[in-house]
């Protein structure tokens, strides 16, 4: 059982973790969130509080580790993201949403990120997340319930993942037009109805949120 010392420590924590994405937050958007009505506040529980102030410490840390001074950017831009950050507690989604508002917030990138990809990652599960890394960082193609590696550096590869979770998640990426049916043989334009791979979009979009995980 929890202490109540051990308790006071955990509040303090995350009290401190909220105060420090609020300081932050006046760095990434314009105007500041004193004038937007202050998106970080708390009106439907400290659940979602948490969940974007993770991501937005987690942002600043993207940053400063890049050394990328970064350039403010517009609410339209900016709430989205923080919005769709506060209904997940999954690490790994949270690293995705925390990449896309640095990659947002990198001058280098600026004109490079499509604001329709917050949007898009706001529709995956924690499974859909895992799916699309595999088959984003390893060039990969979900199989029969297996990820088999297309370009594997050490001859031939498969992976076993759950059949059910990966067919969801494979729709639901497909749904989104980062994922498509394989082309068995480009020649012929013959389709392999079992075979999945990552679209151009999809390219781009893990660029954004998965590249640098």
């Amino acid at each position: 059982m929890t202490s109540p010392e051990e308790l006071q420590l955990y509040v303090k924590g995350v009290d401190a973790a909220i105060q420090t994405a609020r300081d932050y937050a006046d760095v990434l958007v314009k105007p500041s969130l004193a004038q937007l009505g202050g998106i970080l506040s708390d009106p439907i529980g400290q659940w979602r509080l948490r969940n974007q102030a993770r991501m937005l410490v987690k942002t600043k840390q993207i940053l400063e580790q890049n050394g990328i001074n970064p350039e403010a950017m517009l609410p339209d831009v900016f709430v989205p993201i923080v919005d769709a950050a506060g209904n997940t507690s999954d690490e790994l989604l949270s690293d995705m949403f925390a990449s896309l508002l640095a990659r947002h917030a990198d001058p280098a990138s600026v004109g490079h990120i499509h604001p329709s990809y917050a949007r898009v990652l706001e529709q995956f599960s924690s499974e859909d997340a895992v799916v699309f890394r595999m088959i984003y960082k390893h060039q990969c193609d979900v199989k029969a319930g297996k990820v088999k590696y297309v370009y594997p550096e050490d001859g031939d590869s498969e992976i076993p993942i759950d059949p059910m979770v990966s067919s969801l998640s494979v729709e639901n990426l497909i749904r989104l037009a980062i994922v498509e049916r394989s082309i068995t043989n480009i020649f012929a334009g013959g389709f392999d109805p079992t075979g999945y791979q990552i679209t151009p979009y999809g390219i781009k979009f893990g660029d954004a949120c998965i590249a640098g995980l």
